[in-house]
């Protein structure tokens, strides 16, 4: 197990579970946008992972290219569902399901505890887990899902 800590007051455990798989810049993660928290937590969370550069399709349309799909990686047909479903590779398509508490307190609202897992919805295999909390009370929500978005991209080899 791996704890960090992101900013000062971030404390995260994160377990690759399948080392087998990769993500890549053409890797496509998925959130359940139908549930939403009163605070925004998914919305919030798409609008960091697309911002943050990283292919982002709701989890219907992801959930829909896989079960569309063909068994022959490059096919025609596979593309066509890509460009249907907004996915940048069929092959490399992931969900995350979070698990979480929230409260107001003095700065807006936080997490009483945030944990995640993604899942490889080709194969529906668990590949990540973690948690990801604040040290301190007062501190806001968007710290945690930023360094969520920031755990999820360091994953991803960059181009040199």
């Amino acid at each position: 197990m791996l704890c960090l800590c992101f900013d000062s007051c971030v404390i995260a455990t994160h377990k690759t579970i399948d080392h087998s798989i990769a993500f890549n810049k053409n890797s496509t993660f998925a959130l359940a946008e139908d549930q939403d928290d009163k605070i925004g937590t998914v919305r919030t969370l798409k609008t960091l992972l697309i911002n943050s550069g990283l292919n982002y399709a709701s989890l219907q349309n992801a959930q829909n290219a896989v079960k569309n799909r063909t068994p022959l990686k490059e096919s025609d047909i596979n593309k066509d569902i890509e460009k249907a479903f907004n996915i940048k590779d069929i092959n490399s398509i992931y969900s995350i399901a979070l698990s979480y508490h929230y409260f107001k307190n003095l700065e807006g609202y936080s997490y009483k505890y945030f944990y995640y897992t993604i899942y490889d919805l080709n194969s529906g295999k668990k590949i990540l887990w973690g948690s990801i909390n604040h040290s301190g009370m007062d501190d806001n929500y968007l710290t945690i899902l930023k360094a969520l978005t920031k755990k999820i991209k360091s994953k991803i080899p960059s181009d040199k």
